[in-house]
């Protein structure tokens, strides 16, 4: 599965444009009073202007899987950098096969840059804004993480990461390119102390070379 473009609400987007194309080197493709659209490698990321919520979300970046250590110190002095454990910024998904690090946004959205093994695609140049090679991951906040999943499940002929048995509060779907972690509202986001929270989000996916939607409606203000 793979997230094409991603939709967000941005409460700040003038904080938002310096974040990702001044901190993070994201291309800037498009911009108007409202919106903001970057080139995140294969996916195109959005950002609308909320008017009345201040909308916070959880999404992940793929990296070159034999970089995570060189996009760790690229980023040191950067963001806010989470800690898993004391001193130790650095996750080890054994089953997934993958490693993790994550920091804050300008608006506190969490994000994460991960790196998997499975995909093979490493890069021996220097880690910068060309290593973020896409979107492939989305946290998606339902009112019960199950039926979300089944949804999702049946609508799109998507099906459980392979990886990761689903669990009454967690949910991945989708592989290695991209996935939907489904939670309910008010779960924890890993690895912090933040409740999920559910807010418009849109995604384009392609799944198996067809092209899909898929929209979570909380009735938003945005142009």
């Amino acid at each position: 599965m793979l997230i094409r473009e991603l939709h967000l609400l941005s409460e700040d987007l003038e904080g938002t444009e310096k974040f990702y194309h001044q901190t993070l080197g994201l291309s800037l493709l498009h911009k108007t009073d409202d919106l903001l659209t970057f080139s995140a490698g294969q996916t195109t990321l959005n950002f609308h202007r909320s008017h009345d919520e201040k909308p916070q979300y959880h999404f992940a970046f793929n990296i070159p899987c034999n970089q995570i250590y060189e996009g760790l110190k690229w980023m040191q002095g950067k963001a806010s950098l989470l800690e898993i454990t004391p001193n130790e910024p650095i996750a080890d998904f054994k089953n997934w096969h993958a490693k993790a690090f994550y920091f804050l946004d300008n608006n506190e959205n969490i994000l994460e840059f991960i790196a998997r093994d499975d995909l093979h695609n490493e890069r021996e140049e220097a880690f910068g804004p060309n290593a973020v090679l896409s979107v492939s991951e989305i946290g998606i906040v339902g009112d019960d993480a199950e039926e979300q999943s089944k949804y999702l499940i049946d609508r799109y002929g998507l099906d459980y990461f392979s990886k990761q048995p689903p669990l009454p509060r967690f949910a991945a779907l989708g592989d290695d390119e991209g996935l939907f972690i489904v939670v309910p509202h008010g779960r924890e986001w890993y690895p912090t102390d933040i409740l999920s929270s559910k807010h418009w989000v849109a995604v384009h996916l392609n799944i198996d070379n067809k092209e899909e939607v898929f929209e979570m409606h909380t009735s938003p203000s945005i142009t």
